[in-house]
């Protein structure tokens, strides 16, 4: 588990980094890692892709849209590498941040997603800028079973704005 599998520290392993190390001898950073590292080193805010899509954004007067798993605890992505990106969006000079997040993931408690979403609102408010616009669980946004009804609910919501509204007080 942890770094010796190129997972988070503390974070328990997964078929997938498993499936990745065997063999190899080494340890072989996932994802999650490569990202939180470039956080702890600074390199985040100097990611190529990440500072042409918000310059672009900001030259041409549109809205950056930040699409992402909302969890501390995903092997995939963290809450951290939201703010970082909320943080950059704000060093950027961007005004108009919309956060679209995938909550949770499997075995994360139900509740945990109104966490997640107040985090980001707080960190919002802080800057000045981002709002979280939109939030739907994993289930729905990260199928990977071909439930084509769960991907076009996911669709709807992104490019026509469809759902339940959901005030959180």
């Amino acid at each position: 588990s942890g770094e010796a599998v190129g997972m988070p520290e503390g974070s328990v392993g997964n078929s997938e980094a498993g499936h990745l190390h065997i063999g190899t001898g080494r340890a072989i950073l996932s994802d999650r890692l490569r990202v939180d590292v470039a956080l702890r080193d600074g390199s985040f805010n100097r990611n190529e892709a990440f500072l042409w899509a918000m310059r672009s954004a900001k030259a041409e007067g549109k809205r950056l849209h930040l699409l992402g798993i909302v969890s501390f605890y995903s092997s995939h992505g963290a809450m951290e590498h939201l703010l970082g990106l909320m943080r950059l969006a704000k060093q950027e000079g961007l005004s108009e941040v919309y956060v679209h997040g995938m909550l949770g993931r499997r075995g994360e408690q139900p509740e945990s997603g109104a966490n997640y979403v107040a985090l980001a609102e707080s960190e919002a408010a802080k800057l000045g800028v981002g709002q979280v616009v939109s939030v739907i669980g994993r289930f729905w946004s990260l199928d990977r079973e071909y439930n084509w009804d769960r991907i076009a609910k996911t669709y709807d919501m992104l490019v026509r704005g469809a759902g339940a509204p959901v005030c959180v007080a």
